[in-house]
């Protein structure tokens, strides 16, 4: 159609699925044709670009998750002096790390607190966040809400082994916020969350969850310089930027 109208064609795939090669025979054709003759291709992980480069797409760039990012100075950066409260954001599934969180309760001061968002899927009850120490849940928050959510916490928890993991949107709002993130060494996370801005764990590992949420709230030197980082992490990210690379392009 976009040829028969003499438009450009361009391609974005989200996420860090596998390119839709395994559709049947009809479904390969057309899949690589797409992206052979696309004029662009636009994918939000480098793993996903050097995946695409390897079928001859025609043209390949690296286009990340974004969003609208603060100017200047963050609400409550001069306030971020010791870590206490730790957030979970996304949806109540094992795959996401929820297990891993619970898990991990009971295993720091009472001070220490640990707050879900997100809807329950069938796996979790609300029975299942009861009588908790550390852990609570607090139900579905409005995305437009997200923003300030995060303002008001110390760090994200993203213990993630979720097999469409791209760049998760949460650890991007999260860098808006200026806080840094402890997350699983899965997939393409790696790509945009290292030792400036976060921690990482190994997936399925909840000793080494706790261990990460202990450094953080017992060293406050190590927490303000990854809120530093944190903040650092939010030009990269910016919508506005990408929306300028995208018309350049």
């Amino acid at each position: 159609i976009a040829r028969a109208f003499h438009k450009p064609l361009i391609v974005r795939l989200i996420g860090s699925i596998e390119l839709p090669w395994y559709a049947g025979l009809v479904g390969k054709f057309l899949a690589r044709w797409a992206f052979r003759h696309a004029d662009l291709s636009l994918f939000e992980t480098k793993r996903m670009v050097a995946i695409a480069r390897t079928y001859g797409a025609r043209r390949v760039e690296w286009y990340p998750n974004s969003r609208p990012m603060p100017e200047g100075t963050i609400h409550g950066t001069a306030r971020r002096t010791q870590c206490r409260r730790f957030a979970f954001l996304g949806r109540i599934i094992r795959d996401k790390g929820v297990g891993d969180i619970l898990e991990v309760d009971g295993q720091f001061p009472e001070e220490v607190r640990i707050d879900i968002y997100g809807p329950l899927s069938p796996e979790f009850t609300p029975t299942d966040f009861v009588g908790r120490c550390n852990v609570t849940y607090r139900g579905e928050i409005a995305p437009d809400l997200v923003p300030e959510l995060l303002s008001n916490c110390d760090a994200l928890l993203l213990p993630t082994r979720f097999p469409g993991e791209g760049y998760p949107g949460v650890i991007v709002e999260a860098f808006g916020a200026g806080i840094p993130v402890i997350a699983t060494r899965w997939l393409s996370i790696p790509e945009i969350v290292d030792d400036t801005c976060g921690i990482l764990v190994p997936p399925r590992d909840p000793d080494a969850l706790a261990e990460a949420i202990k450094r953080l709230v017992g060293d406050s030197s190590l927490y303000s310089h990854l809120c530093t980082g944190a903040a650092a992490q939010r030009a990269l990210f910016s919508s506005a930027h990408w929306t300028d690379v995208l018309v350049g392009y």
